[in-house]
């Protein structure tokens, strides 16, 4: 998917061959299960008992996960879990993040920059030049570029239809797909609504809309709304207010990247389960043995220093 306008300036896809060696290692040094397994097991407080356990699971629901990690997964007999951002469901609508991608890809940073500084006002600075530049941009101004409809105001500058875009390009799953892939076994949970980052909204309805509908939609389509992952998984996009309105939703965990150390205590007390980012990281053991065992205590323990310097 990496070579479609949508995800070109994206970076977090691995190779068939990668994903297999990393399931491969994680099937030697682990016990694989589900989310809900897991965590049914911390509650009994049973994971001492054999081989570390792990799970597996996907954001954003792209179609990817069906064509190209199901039956790698399925072969093997593996569990996972996905979770969906449900406006993209069916491809009807694009995430924003691959709008922008699209309109990149098609038009330049340059002239998406002119389009942006055509349409903003109330004093945001100007949108740069480049590529990076105007996704940070976006970041920083996103509040105000999600009130004002900012990337529809480009398509329609640009005379593009959404809807057709992302009936032609069919980057996410269906939810077909979804149940098919249910059947099996895997698990299937909000990734919130439409993939905003939920830090940079100053308004809370902003935020309970994305929770909410998301978690509604889910449970519609007869999945589960015990778990909720938060888009770009870093507290600094989601941040820590956050977690106690996905819980007051009605979820039962929330779900992040963070430190990737899951103590029974955090889990249970403060219902928070990390993850361990494999996106970036090479078939080679030794990275993997970096990024699962040792990357998490480095980090943990720099989190504990900087807690004490305060």
């Amino acid at each position: 998917m990496k070579a479609t306008p949508c995800m070109k300036y994206l970076n977090d896809e691995i190779t068939e061959q990668t994903f297999t060696h990393q399931l491969d290692y994680l099937t030697r040094h682990y016990t694989i299960l589900s989310l809900k397994e897991a965590t049914m097991l911390i509650e009994k407080n049973e994971l001492h008992q054999g081989k570390p356990v792990c799970t597996i699971s996907f954001d954003d629901g792209l179609k990817s996960v069906y064509t190209k990690a199901f039956p790698i997964l399925k072969q093997k007999g593996i569990l996972f879990d996905v979770f969906l951002n449900t406006a993209a469901v069916d491809n009807n609508q694009l995430l924003w993040l691959h709008k922008l991608n699209y309109l990149l890809s098609n038009f330049g940073a340059t002239e998406t920059s002119k389009a942006f500084n055509k349409y903003i006002k109330n004093n945001i600075e100007e949108a740069p030049s480049s590529a990076k530049g105007i996704e940070t941009w976006c970041r920083q101004h996103y509040e105000y570029i999600y009130e004002n409809k900012l990337l529809d105001s480009l398509f329609r500058h640009f005379n593009l239809n959404e809807t057709a875009i992302a009936q032609e390009q069919q980057m996410y799953l269906t939810w077909q797909q979804v149940d098919e892939m249910s059947q099996y076994g895997a698990g299937f949970y909000s990734h919130t609504h439409q993939h905003h980052p939920l830090n940079a909204f100053s308004k809370v309805e902003h935020v309970e809309r994305e929770i909410t509908l998301a978690r509604e939609i889910m449970m519609q389509h007869g999945k589960s709304g015990d778990f909720v992952s938060f888009p770009f998984g870093m507290e600094v996009d989601y941040g820590k207010a956050n977690i106690h309105n996905a819980l007051q939703a009605g979820h039962k965990f929330a779900v992040e990247v963070g430190e990737g150390i899951n103590s029974r205590e955090r889990v249970l007390e403060q219902r928070i389960m990390s993850r361990v980012e494999l996106g970036n990281v090479s078939d080679d053991d030794g990275h993997l043995y970096s990024a699962i065992e040792m990357r998490p205590v480095i980090k943990s323990r720099l989190k504990a220093i900087k807690g004490w310097l305060r």
